[in-house]
């Protein structure tokens, strides 16, 4: 039988150079996997496990909020970042003892029976 060649890959993409975004997820999953089978592998041998690789920060195409750091993609961002900088009851701290009303079974200045 004879062999054909495998097909041509896109132009687009190989001269970019960029990966498609499941490819690079794909990527990334397997190398987390074979991470750990190294690390159960160093474990096994009483060797020290390899450094733990760093996350390529360009794959993460989220938003982050500038008031409590947690990341949106963008249609969650604009929802979110305005109403993340109008809260004003945001705790600095977090105290002991501090969640004392809610325990006693009614928030301050609510009404009973509701």
């Amino acid at each position: 039988l004879p062999q054909t060649p495998p097909p041509p890959k896109p132009a687009a993409a190989a001269a970019s150079g960029k990966l498609p975004k499941w490819k690079a997820q794909s990527e990334a999953l397997r190398a987390a996997m074979q991470h750990t089978r190294d690390v159960v592998a160093a474990e096994k041998a009483g060797v020290a496990p390899p450094p733990v690789p760093v996350a390529d920060p360009a794959q993460d195409d989220r938003i982050e909020c500038p008031h409590c750091s947690r990341r949106f993609n963008s249609k969650a961002a604009e929802r979110h970042i305005p109403k993340c900088a109008e809260i004003r009851a945001k705790p600095s701290t977090l105290r002991r003892g501090g969640g004392t009303t809610a325990s006693a079974g009614t928030a301050p200045g609510k009404a009973k029976g509701r």
